[in-house]
């Protein structure tokens, strides 16, 4: 009887071990209102629009409003909370998190950090965009829309995961080889026509003999153009920025204080 009761205990606190597991690597909070901005029913719909989104594009979406970014920016912040809370989903730990802290004017803080899969996918340009967009409702303080409006966003963005074809390195020597033996090929057809041109050493073969006469000539300098270029010092590629978290995982994304 004794033995049962232990084997019916020690399988009890394996059950309890494991559904402690699940929720910690299910990362079940997608939205973390700690600045209180939404409603509980809106913190609901959001919650689980986010969920489904991140269970159909296998990359973890978050949203989180602070009071305070501990001395940090806001790009730190959102980067660490979401590498030291465990979101990321996926070999590449694939998700985007949005930050907003809200306050007085210019005192505001709004942030978007991507990782994994996403880095690639939304462009510092996109990021800037999807903070333009969000801006005007969270200034009326209509915070849910100005989250729907990120959801909306997140799933166009989500939708682009996989496509990005990449090319492996191994091909790049035979893509450049092919390319060379295409132009070469191209050149000597264009040329074949042109045998008949042969290099002369002077131009005299292109004189009319007797048209001109000069009795006399001289160098004259008439004048000088200068011509002058600023010199570039920075240029932009329209990608994305790349940066190291604490935690030592890459993250994209942009932010803006407003």
């Amino acid at each position: 009887m004794k033995k049962n009761v232990c084997t019916l205990l020690l399988l009890l606190c394996m059950l309890v071990g494991c559904s402690f597991t699940v929720f910690a690597d299910g990362n079940a909070d997608y939205v973390v209102d700690n600045a209180d901005l939404l409603t509980d029913a809106q913190e609901a719909a959001l919650e689980e629009q986010l969920f489904a989104l991140s269970e159909s594009s296998n990359a973890d979406i978050v949203i989180l409003t602070v009071t305070s970014l501990d001395g940090k920016t806001s790009l730190e912040y959102a980067d660490d909370y979401f590498d030291y809370n465990g979101y990321g989903r996926g070999e590449n730990k694939t998700g985007m998190l949005l930050l907003y802290l809200p306050g007085v004017v210019g005192e505001r803080d709004i942030a978007l950090s991507t990782a994994g899969d996403l880095i690639k996918c939304v462009s510092d340009a996109d990021s800037d965009f999807m903070i333009d967009t969000l801006i005007p409702d969270l200034m009326a303080e209509d915070y849910e829309a100005a989250f729907l409006s990120f959801v909306d966003f997140a799933v166009g963005e989500t939708a682009e995961i996989g496509k990005m074809p990449t090319l492996p390195l191994i091909y790049i020597p035979g893509c450049l080889l092919f390319g060379f033996v295409v132009a070469f090929i191209i050149l000597k057809m264009q040329t074949a026509s042109l045998k008949s041109v042969r290099k002369e050493n002077s131009a005299r073969y292109y004189v009319d003999e007797n048209s001109l006469n000069l009795t006399s000539r001289h160098d004259r300098f008439l004048y000088r153009n200068v011509s002058k270029r600023a010199k570039q010092t920075q240029s932009s590629s329209g990608g994305t920025s790349v940066r190291t978290g604490s935690s030592g995982a890459s993250h994209g994304g942009t932010s803006r204080k407003f």
